[in-house]
């Protein structure tokens, strides 16, 4: 679920992106402004709306990555979840160095609820990417849970389509999504992850409701289908049984040193490490419960129970070569579950294989966690790895569920060093960069995400301001692009 418990109130979008080379360029210049009307194709009214950073990627192939992003509007208070938007694609022009609407994908794009998660790829192996966004509609806060059609996206004859038709069509609650080569068609295929809480007794209305996940690819160069993965793990979610754990977010990686995709689960009660056996099939590995200093603060607080343990939802899972051993590790990040049904609660796990086995490398790798005080607003949604201070080290940002900015309890940014991350609020010699994007976020929500624009690295920051267009709190006119530069 990971709804927020309070409503929130307008909030605005903004864009930074600069690259790792020293520029004169000041921290709050103002590099464009893009009219929310010429983004969405609407004006926004209500004020309780939020965003999502979905995904980068060249979708133009002109060696430029690209902006996806989503948003999000939270229940009328007596009508429910009515509102919806439009997922806004934001393509870098080199010639104005400014990231510019796409049109088209406005145009054609159907609009979400909530804009889950989304993958830009090249999926039937064309050259050309698509886009993929996973949705799961409304989120609780005292309505039905009935997810959403997830939305496929493809350029067909220099106009962007959708061609949403070939996924499976169904009301889906998608939280996580996961991209490899499952069955060995040198194609990228899809894990879609939802978590099963749409009830159908109170989705009147709704068509194909349905709790599992599922694998999805293309067959061939336009058509696609579900596909056959033998996961020996049963009790996952990824079948129509009647009893199974709740499964929140996933990873597909290269684990064990093969040209096969490996697979983590994240569910409510810990980490399942299934490796591949041959294409197509998949056997549990490892099973790591979440660390026992969290549980307890977790128990302290209060938390929801899953035969007599606290629920801890994992919301997202990444790799990372810890040990610079040329061998990735796991790093998930994990919430728990209050008794409302909020996630609250930030910790990282760390999982490594070694022998052949897999081990839990948490205190070494993470010596500092977040003991707290949380309440009820401190979650990671996603991770981002990026280096934030260009030391050559990617470092870690954790892309907040929360509008309401830096809180205590909550660190954003753990930076790299020693085979290491530590909060940046613990660290003694920050540079100015880092002072910058500590006090921002003081203020406002940061969503960070490394782009590639022509070769060279970039940091993407998007973080959300308060604006108060007409006294009132009512409409979001415009959001503007500003250059951050590193140092």
């Amino acid at each position: 679920m990971g709804i927020l418990r309070k409503y929130l109130w307008l909030v605005l979008p903004i864009v930074f992106f600069a690259n790792y080379a020293k520029e004169a360029t000041s921290f709050e210049t103002v590099s464009g402004e893009i009219l929310m009307k010429e983004a969405t194709s609407e004006w926004w009214s209500n004020p309780e709306r939020s965003m999502t950073f979905l995904d980068s990627g060249d979708v133009n192939n002109d060696g430029y990555d690209d902006l996806l992003i989503g948003f999000n509007s939270f229940p009328d208070r007596e009508k429910g979840w009515v509102h919806d938007s439009k997922p806004i694609l934001l393509v870098y022009d080199p010639g104005s160095k400014k990231y510019k609407v796409d049109t088209s994908f406005r145009e054609n794009v159907p609009q979400q609820i909530w804009s889950r998660r989304a993958i830009i790829a090249d999926l039937n192996g064309d050259g050309q990417s698509e886009i993929f966004i996973g949705g799961h509609g409304s989120d609780g806060l005292g309505f039905p849970m009935c997810g959403e059609q997830n939305i496929l996206m493809k350029m067909v004859d220099n106009k962007w389509t959708d061609i949403s038709s070939i996924l499976p069509q169904a009301s889906d609650f998608s939280h996580g999504l996961a991209q490899g080569d499952f069955n060995g068609n040198q194609t990228t295929d899809l894990l879609v992850i939802n978590s099963p809480y749409i009830d159908a007794s109170e989705c009147s209305g709704k068509d194909n409701l349905r709790n599992r996940s599922y694998f999805w690819g293309f067959t061939n160069s336009n058509d696609a289908d579900e596909l056959k993965i033998e996961v020996s793990k049963k009790d996952l979610n990824l079948t129509n049984t009647s009893s199974f754990e709740e499964v929140h977010s996933g990873l597909a990686a290269l684990l064990d040193n093969d040209e096969k995709p490996d697979l983590v689960f994240g569910t409510n009660l810990g980490l399942y490490v299934l490796e591949n056996r041959g294409w197509g099939k998949y056997v549990r590995a490892a099973t790591f419960k979440p660390p026992k200093a969290f549980l307890k603060i977790a128990e302290d607080i209060g938390c929801m129970e899953s035969s007599g343990v606290c629920n801890t939802p994992y919301s997202d899972i990444v790799t990372y070569d810890v040990d610079g051993d040329g061998k990735v590790e796991v790093i998930a990040s994990l919430a728990f579950q209050r008794d409302n049904g909020t996630w609250t609660g930030q910790h990282f796990q760390v999982l490594k294989r070694q022998n052949k086995k897999w081990k839990d490398i948490t205190s070494a790798v993470f010596p500092k966690q977040n003991k707290g005080p949380f309440d009820g607003h401190e979650w990671c949604m996603s991770i981002s790895i990026v280096d934030l201070n260009s030391d050559g080290k990617d470092d870690i940002v954790c892309n907040s569920a929360t509008n309401m900015g830096l809180r205590e309890g909550l660190e954003l940014f753990f930076l790299f060093k020693d085979g290491q991350f530590n909060p940046l609020s613990s660290l003694k010699n920050e540079t100015d960069l880092q002072k910058n994007l500590q006090n921002l976020a003081k203020k406002h929500p940061v969503l960070v995400s490394a782009a590639n624009l022509n070769g060279t690295q970039n940091l993407i920051a998007i973080f959300q301001l308060w604006v108060d267009e007409t006294g009132k709190g009512e409409t979001i006119k415009s959001f503007k692009i500003r250059a951050l530069p590193l140092e």
